[in-house]
């Protein structure tokens, strides 16, 4: 049973997606299609405001270069 948003909107949905695919780390280049797939989405979507097409983009980029989760100084923050 997949899950539903608390909020049901395509930023909810996009970031609900992007949470699953990095749940457990996974390697970039086994989820890289993927990424790149939400990313383009993100940046097409009519849905999203600016604010929200960064939202998502900017976690695929940080997720990218390895430091999704961390905050600036390298510490693992909290929840991620």
């Amino acid at each position: 049973m997949k899950k539903e948003p608390m909020i049901p909107c395509a930023f909810s949905y996009m970031l609900m997606e992007f949470n699953e695919m990095v749940s457990e780390n996974p390697p970039v280049n086994i989820i890289n299609d993927e990424l790149l797939a939400l990313k383009a989405q993100a940046e097409t979507s009519r849905e999203l405001n600016l604010r929200q097409k960064l939202a998502i983009t900017e976690r695929v980029d940080n997720y990218f270069n390895g430091t999704y989760g961390k905050a600036k100084d390298g510490i693992k923050m909290q929840g991620a």
